[in-house]
């Protein structure tokens, strides 16, 4: 796809830019198994960083690869989401809401 491969976060950076129409890194969550390669690049582009598996049990990680949220699997996600974070649906219930950003 011409990008260089994670932890750099140009990939990240085009999607959230021409893929989402336009939304900025800060509001996108990035999820993955790896903090090596996906926090890091999510962090470098400025996203929520989550990482998930075997990994997130670690508690040596570099400040790099420290994400801003831990959970065991994807079945924990939607509880993180609920807990940390002000979902809001709209009226179709189409869409989730952060805050005041929306989520496709």
């Amino acid at each position: 796809c011409g990008f260089p491969p994670k932890p750099y976060p140009d990939a990240l950076q085009h999607i959230c830019a021409k893929g989402w129409g336009g939304i900025a890194p800060t509001e996108v969550i990035m999820i993955g198994d790896s903090a090596k390669d996906d926090v890091r690049a999510g962090r470098r582009a400025g996203a929520i960083t989550v990482l998930l598996g075997k990994e997130a049990a670690r508690s040596d990680l570099p400040e790099e690869m420290e994400p801003d949220y831990k959970i065991a699997d994807l079945t924990e996600f939607h509880v993180l989401l609920e807990k940390e974070f002000d979902l809001i649906a709209d009226a179709e219930g189409e869409r989730v809401r952060v805050g005041e950003e929306t989520l496709k």
